[in-house]
């Protein structure tokens, strides 16, 4: 009776071990998921905030998607989330690196989709203060006083997402965008040591613009 008693304890911890084990592999993938979704975001933005041709981001989107499905196809489990993140990790590298190697503001067009005569659509690379730095100059009149916009920074850019949210200024002012060291695509324009409130308060720089559509 004792061994009958036994037997069944062992086969009823057994029983529960197996359903910890695989709710604990079901979170593991829930989690590995999200966690592989969030990774995508740089994919979710190409098409719409970078000059990415489409096929390019296509594929990028599509190897996303098949690096996804690695978690749920390879066995065992945790060798799939290993592969499955490190591979988005990667796609995800190679959309950023994209991102900045086609890097360049739409015309500003009229409603016929041509560039409106005199306006100005330009992302250039400048040198300001001894070191190579980038601006955007947007505006639908060349002529129109110049509007100056500093990204709070450091890190990200803001290019893209003040070309919308500044896209009614374009009408009456040549809005410059300017990503300042340390932000965007001047991210390593200044050792990060040098890097200071002084730096970003007292930036002795000056930009000249000739409405002719040039700015040094």
């Amino acid at each position: 009776m004792d061994k009958t008693n036994q037997v069944k304890m062992q086969s009823s911890s057994s029983g529960v071990g197996k359903i910890v084990q695989t709710i604990a592999i079901a979170l593991g993938r829930i989690l590995a998921f999200l966690v592989a979704l969030v990774l995508c975001l740089p994919i979710a933005l190409l098409s719409s905030a970078a000059a990415v041709p489409a096929w390019l981001w296509v594929l990028l989107a599509i190897a996303d998607v098949g690096l996804i499905a690695v978690q749920f196809r390879l066995a065992p489990a945790w060798r799939g989330i290993a592969a499955s993140l490190v591979g988005i990790i990667i796609v995800g590298l190679a959309a950023v690196a994209a991102s900045q190697f086609f890097a360049s503001t739409p015309a500003i067009t009229d409603a016929y989709g041509k560039p409106i005569p005199n306006s100005i659509a330009t992302l250039e690379k400048v040198r300001l203060n001894g070191s190579e730095q980038w601006i955007s100059i947007r505006g639908k009149d060349a002529s129109k006083p110049v509007l100056l916009f500093l990204a709070g920074g450091p890190s990200a850019t803001d290019m893209a997402v003040t070309r919308i949210a500044l896209g009614e200024m374009e009408e009456h002012f040549v809005v410059v965008n300017w990503d300042q060291p340390g932000a965007g695509k001047s991210f390593h324009a200044v050792p990060h040591a040098e890097l200071n409130p002084e730096h970003y308060i007292h930036p002795r720089t000056t930009i000249h613009y000739r409405d002719d559509g040039t700015d040094r």
